[in-house]
C-alpha cells in the first residue's frame, strides 16, 4: 500500500517492518513487499517476485523495508570479517555503507519521511540511529535500536538497555530522551506511534528470569499478550485496533488484535505486521518440526511461501497501495 500520511505525518517502521498510516481514498492495486534474507543473501521480494541486494559472498540480512512511490528503502547488514558485521542501507539496490566496518554493526528498521532516511540499530553496542547518514547515539550503556517511527518533528526509536545490574530492559527513546519500560527485564522490538499514544511492542522477563512473555505498552502502561515463553515483535495500531505479530511456543508464529490470538497453524516465528483495510498481512517463516525455514507471509492467515531456501527468512513485510491520492501523499513527503 502506498502509505500516505496523515496531516500529522505519521511514519513507523517495526523490527522489524515499517507501518504509517494511511489516507482513506479509494483503492487500487497493492503490492506486497517483504525483506528478509535467502541462505546467505539480503534480499527482498515484490509480489513473490525476489530481488537480490547481496551476492552471497559475505553472509548478508534484510531487516526492513519501507516503499515510498517507485522507491524502495531496505535496512540490514552484511558481514564484513573479524566477527563484525557493518550497518547498511539500500535505495532501490543500490547500497550504503552506516558504518565502516571496524566495530561491529547492524541495521534494524528504516523509514522515509520528508525526503529524509531514518535508520535504526547500533554500533559497537551502542544503540543510534541514523538520519541520511548521520549518526546519532542513544546511549552510552550496552544497548540495541530495534525499531524508528518519525512523526512531525519527533523521532521515536525503540530497543533495550541494559540497568546498572547489567540486566536488559525494555526502553524507547524520544528525541534522544530515554523511557524505561521494564524494571524487572524486558526487550522492545517495534513502536508506532498515533497522536499522543505512543505504542510499543516486546516481551518482558518473568521474575524467574527463565522465560519472556509477549507484552506491549502504551504510553508506559504493559499489557501482557501472553502467560507462556512468547514475543511480540512487531506492532501496528489501526483506527482503535492494536494488531501485534510474534511467536509463542505453543503456537508457534502468531499475531493478536485487541489481545485476542490467532495462529497459523505452522512452525516458525511471525516477524512483522501491517494492516490495510480489513487485510491482515504478516511475514516470517513456516517449518515443520525441525523441518526447513521457508521465508513466508500470511494475507488473512492464507500463507504465500516466498522461498524454497531452507534458511529464508521475511523479516519485514510493507503493502503499497496504489490510489489516486498517491500525488498527495507525494506532496507531503
Amino acid at each position: 500500500m502506498k502509505r500516505i500520511f496523515i496531516i500529522l505525518g505519521i511514519a513507523a517502521c517495526t523490527f522489524v517492518s515499517c507501518n504509517d498510516v494511511p489516507i482513506p481514498g479509494p483503492k487500487g492495486t497493492s503490492n506486497v513487499y517483504v525483506a528478509g534474507r535467502e541462505g546467505n543473501v539480503a534480499k527482498y521480494w515484490k509480489n513473490g517476485v525476489g530481488t537480490n541486494l547481496t551476492n552471497g559472498v559475505n553472509d548478508a540480512r534484510a531487516y526492513s523495508i519501507f516503499v515510498s512511490g517507485s522507491d524502495v528503502h531496505v535496512a540490514g547488514s552484511e558481514y564484513y570479517g573479524k566477527n563484525r558485521y557493518r550497518a547498511k542501507y539500500w535505495k532501490n539496490g543500490k547500497a550504503t555503507n552506516l558504518t565502516d566496518g571496524s566495530k561491529d554493526a547492524d541495521a534494524r528498521s528504516v523509514v522515509f519521511f520528508r525526503s529524509n532516511v531514518y535508520v535504526a540499530g547500533h554500533e559497537d553496542h551502542k544503540a543510534k540511529y541514523w538520519k541520511n547518514g548521520v549518526a546519532t547515539t542513544l546511549s552510552d550503556a550496552y544497548s540495541y535500536a530495534t525499531s524508528i517511527f518519525v512523526s512531525g518533528p519527533d523521532v521515536y526509536v525503540a530497543g533495550y538497555a541494559q540497568d546498572d545490574d547489567y540486566q536488559f530492559q525494555a526502553t524507547y527513546w524520544k528525541n534522544g530522551v530515554e523511557t524505561t519500560l521494564t524494571d524487572e527485564g524486558g526487550y522492545a522490538h517495534s513502536i508506532f506511534v498515533l497522536g499522543s499514544d505512543v505504542y510499543v511492542s516486546g516481551a518482558t522477563t518473568h521474575p524467574s528470569g527463565n522465560s519472556e512473555y509477549a507484552t506491549y505498552w502504551k504510553n508506559g502502561v504493559a499489557t501482557n499478550l501472553s502467560v507462556g515463553l512468547s514475543s511480540a515483535y512487531s506492532i501496528f495500531v489501526s483506527g482503535s485496533d492494536v494488531y501485534a505479530a510474534g511467536y509463542t511456543a505453543a503456537n508457534g508464529p502468531v499475531y493478536w488484535k485487541n489481545g485476542v490470538l490467532t495462529s497459523f497453524d505452522a512452525g516458525g516465528w511471525a516477524y512483522s505486521i501491517f494492516v490495510s483495510g480489513s487485510d491482515i498481512y504478516v511475514s516470517g517463516y513456516a517449518s515443520g518440526f525441525n523441518g526447513p525455514h521457508l521465508a513466508t507471509y500470511w494475507k488473512n492467515d492464507s500463507p504465500t511461501t516466498l522461498s524454497n531456501v531452507s534458511t529464508s527468512i521475511g523479516h519485514s513485510i510493507f503493502v503499497h497501495e496504489i490510489t489516486s491520492v498517491d500525488s498527495y501523499a507525494n506532496s507531503l513527503e
